[in-house]
């Protein structure tokens, strides 16, 4: 599985590009105490016990160039492979480029490889006119051009990351401040912290709905239209109230998974992709060559009587095995026969073991196409169940006004008075945030389960969720005031008069029996609530709101209704979809 993608254009000395690039690779395989010295170009060789390695270069009719380095390792932790691609074009107009992979086990989370931070630490690197190292301060107002370019170049395929300022704070302490929040963006996004020069000459050039504010950071997603106010929208903000109340450690990986997923949902460039299939074909034409050397049948013996007399006993035997006389010019071809067995044997070996990764990258393959299509399919039918429900609010809302219209007068009724929006979450920190200061609907579930559903959505889901808290929100209040009194169920039915609600199609007031009766998929389902309603402390949560159907993702909330004991209503878990009879 990939976990890890670096891939940048350098502007140091052609000439210098793939020494300087060894030398790191070299660095890199002796800190990890494997024989850096023993690759040899051509064929894969033992680094350590755990660690194999090896070597190839192209040199094509153009002058063009590149090395390729594959080191493969094996530990308590899984099966990880590194390859580091270093390409320099024959063309000057075209800059020398490298590209890192990092594939690892999916359950294990992968941190900046240090080979990717070496690199960028001694090259001049960058991608679509973003530098790709350590977070870049810019002091003066004059540099900000590069950077509008930069940002707004519909060819960029990574995200920006920029870091606004002023006076009020010493600037180098705010620099380190963000440079540790992206600190796990290094080689997947390029950062920037601005002056408050720079920062104010900045907002000036890209306009209001893409400003960057004093102490806040904003990521630039691909594709920026500074023309069009609305696009601001999908350019994030992480603001000072969250940069001053979360941890450094949670904000950093946040944005890390950000730019990550980012950098490994991008397409190779054209260049990269012809170097991958120019790899790929000396490997396997240097599996196939050994094949070549078997002959095709054991050559005809030819007798030499006056060696022959002086051939060691064991010659009985093998005129027994090779089914004829024995000479010397036939042992040595016999001999040339075993060799090229055992290097056929080698690479049938090698081939069967290439064929089998290819196998498997094919199934995750399918089984990703299949799961993207289900995932699909089901935002889909979420759309078109969204819009079944607001035609069906405006066919209601009319029928109001035309009954509102014979008792009032027609112009207050057909004015939209001013709307008061409530605040809705933009992404899970914020909905973390809201859901810790919920007091009538209290979460006694895990968060880093919630943070986690950041890795499928960009936001939409954790709006939902916080509906389904002020729809249970309002639920208490309404049973606790007595205007109401009842299920949830019975609420989302027939929600009274000015309280929050959510579609009752999306509610399930409890598990099925089959799941209840399975005592592994029951045990999924108990979660922690305080003594005071149970007294052991964990409780069977069964009823729980549909917040989105996406493949196997589909995430859900589970609650437990105590609001004739305790008055409160406890939200056990929110995350992925918990296993059913189906998944099981």
């Amino acid at each position: 599985m990939l976990r890890y993608r670096l891939f940048v254009e350098v502007n140091d000395a052609r000439r210098d590009v793939e020494k300087k690039a060894s030398e790191q690779l070299h660095s890199w395989l002796r800190e990890k105490n494997l024989d850096a010295d023993a690759l040899r170009e051509g064929t894969e060789v033992a680094l350590a016990d755990h660690a194999t390695g090896s070597l190839d270069h192209s040199v094509r009719a153009d002058g063009s160039r590149s090395l390729r380095s594959v080191i493969k390792e094996h530990n308590s932790g899984g099966h990880w492979r590194t390859q580091l691609t270093i390409d320099v074009p024959g063309h000057a107009r075209s800059k020398p480029w490298l590209w890192l992979d990092l594939d690892g086990p999916g359950h294990i989370e992968a941190g900046i490889p240090r080979l990717a931070r070496s690199l960028l630490e001694v090259f001049d690197a960058n991608a679509g006119g973003v530098r790709h190292g350590e977070a870049q301060p810019i002091w003066d107002a004059d540099e900000i051009a590069d950077l509008v370019d930069a940002v707004r170049d519909p060819s960029r395929r990574t995200l920006v990351f920029v870091a606004g300022s002023d006076p009020r704070l010493p600037f180098g302490q705010w620099l380190d401040h963000v440079r540790n929040l992206l600190r796990d963006c290094v080689g997947l996004a390029g950062g920037y912290v601005l002056s408050p020069d720079a920062t104010a000459a900045f907002n000036k050039a890209v306009g209001e709905g893409h400003r960057v504010d004093p102490w806040c950071v904003r990521t630039f997603r691909p594709g920026v239209l500074l023309d069009d106010s609305e696009d601001g929208r999908r350019h994030r903000v992480l603001g000072m109230d969250r940069i001053v109340a979360d941890p450094v450690h949670r904000l950093a990986r946040m944005l890390g998974r950000r730019a990550r997923e980012a950098a490994l949902e991008t397409p190779l460039p054209t260049a990269a992709v012809r170097v991958d299939r120019i790899f790929a074909q000396i490997i396997n034409a240097s599996l196939i060559a050994p094949l070549d050397k078997l002959p095709d049948e054991v050559p005809a013996a030819r007798v030499d009587e006056t060696v022959q007399r002086h051939i060691d006993p064991v010659a009985g035997v093998l005129s027994q095995i090779l089914g004829g006389d024995v000479t010397v010019e036939r042992v040595l071809e016999l001999g040339n026969l075993a060799e090229a067995a055992r290097a056929a044997h080698a690479s049938r070996s090698a081939i069967e073991a290439r064929l089998s990764g290819y196998e498997a990258e094919l199934e995750s393959v399918r089984q990703a196409h299949q799961e993207l299509r289900k995932q699909l399919e089901d935002t889909q039918f979420d759309f078109a169940d969204v819009e079944e429900e607001r035609a069906a609010a405006q066919t209601e809302a009319r029928r109001l006004q035309k009954l509102l219209s014979r008792v009032a007068k027609p112009d207050d009724i057909w004015t939209t008075p001013a709307v008061v929006t409530e605040r809705r979450p933009q992404d899970y920190e914020e909905l973390v945030d809201l859901i810790m200061g919920s007091e009538l609907v209290q979460f006694t579930g895990n968060y880093e389960t919630v943070r986690d559903l950041d890795r499928y959505d960009t936001g939409a889901w954790a709006g939902k969720i916080w509906d389904v808290f002020g729809t249970l929100d309002d639920y208490v209040q309404a049973i606790t005031d007595g205007s109401f009194s009842g299920s949830v169920q019975h609420y989302l039915a027939h929600t009274p008069p000015g309280c929050r609600t959510f579609s009752i199609a999306r509610h399930a007031a409890d598990e099925s029996d089959a799941v209840k009766s399975t005592d592994k998929l029951r045990r999924e389902r108990i979660f922690p609530v305080p003594c005071a309603v149970d007294a052991s402390e964990r409780i069977f949560m069964g009823a729980h709101f549909k917040i989105a159907q996406f493949g196997q993702i589909s995430p859900r909330l589970h609650y437990y209704n105590d609001v004739h004991r305790t008055g409160k209503v406890y939200v056990g878990y929110i995350g992925p979809h918990l296993r059913n009879l189906q998944t099981n």
